[in-house]
């Protein structure tokens, strides 16, 4: 039996190919999985519950149908979809995560987040995040009319282009977690395994008595998601179909104490 690790899917009404590899993976693996876990940016962008798209909907039963099977589904925010609610969760038949949170799986505890709290470098888009996830500011928001929120919406995917613009001109470190905050988080949650997303760079670093795997963004070329069994886990491409061989631990190489930091 395994247990999944997906994030970074930026589902939108355009997305066919995403929600159609989405989809495939939830029929096929879904229903042998010990649990799925889906850690943020499940969505590009999230402005209610209310809101409603083929495509959501689609997941939406596609989800449900395996809670119906008794297999355990767990959602996270991301920095782009904070606004999922319980609605949705009920609809899916998902439970809703805080971020960070300890999990233990296969006797092993596991620290989980999206990852955007871990760039402590980019300190504006910190300050953003603050602001926006402010649970007055998001009140404030989703009590909006639906055509309201609907235009502010297309204003921010707007925006979006020209956000990856200023992201390409500043040092790519900054948009990348800070080691230091690493080491900090799993300090503070007593761990040494640690599991996000956000930034779109999947891979497994190991560092003294620890781990940290980043679960990739979906592309045209590339959905890269953490498999854990309690043999051993991996970094998997759904669109490669063959598993990353070089990404493939044994659960005996995990990491047992943070003595060697």
């Amino acid at each position: 039996m395994t247990t999944y690790f997906i994030s970074d899917i930026h589902l939108h009404a355009g997305s066919s190919a995403n929600s159609k590899l989405l989809l495939n993976f939830l029929e096929t693996k879904g229903p042998t999985a010990d649990a799925i876990y889906i850690l943020g940016d499940l969505f590009a962008v999230w402005f209610g519950d209310d809101l409603a798209a083929t495509y959501i909907d689609e997941l939406k039963h596609a989800l449900s149908k395996l809670a119906t099977l008794n297999i355990p589904l767990y959602i996270m925010h991301g920095n782009r979809d904070f606004l999922l609610g319980d609605k949705f969760c009920q609809a899916a038949g998902c439970k809703l995560l805080a971020d960070p949170c300890v999990i233990n799986l296969y006797n092993n505890k596991i620290l989980l987040t999206h990852g955007d709290l871990l760039c402590t470098q980019d300190s504006k888009y910190q300050k953003f995040r603050k602001f926006v996830q402010n649970p007055i500011i998001k009140f404030l928001f989703l009590s909006l009319p639906k055509w309201l929120r609907l235009k502010i919406g297309a204003w921010v995917q707007s925006k979006s282009v020209r956000n990856n613009n200023y992201s390409a001109k500043i040092n790519p470190a900054i948009l990348d977690v800070t080691p230091s905050e690493v080491i900090t988080w799993l300090e503070k949650y007593q761990v040494n395994f640690m599991i996000h997303g956000h930034t779109h760079k999947p891979a497994i670093h190991t560092l003294n008595n620890t781990t940290r795997v980043v679960l990739g963004d979906w592309t045209n070329s590339s959905a890269k998601i953490l498999a854990i069994s309690a043999q051993d886990f991996k970094l998997v491409d759904l669109i490669a179909t063959t598993p990353d061989q070089a990404q493939n631990v044994p659960h005996n190489a995990m990491p047992s104490s943070l003595s060697e930091l």
